[in-house]
């Protein structure tokens, strides 16, 4: 089991998510148009 950390961060937004599956080795999480070209921090929370 993976120990559990806890992260401090500053935004404009937050949006939960569930990620799909992408190709056979990833995973594919979609976020609105307006955050085109924008620096996007995920975290997995499970």
């Amino acid at each position: 089991m993976k120990k559990k950390h806890t992260f401090k961060i500053e935004g404009f937004e937050i949006i939960e998510k569930t990620a799909k599956a992408g190709s056979s080795n990833s995973a594919r999480l979609y976020v609105p148009k307006a955050w085109n070209n924008k620096k996007v921090l995920m975290v997995r929370t499970e």
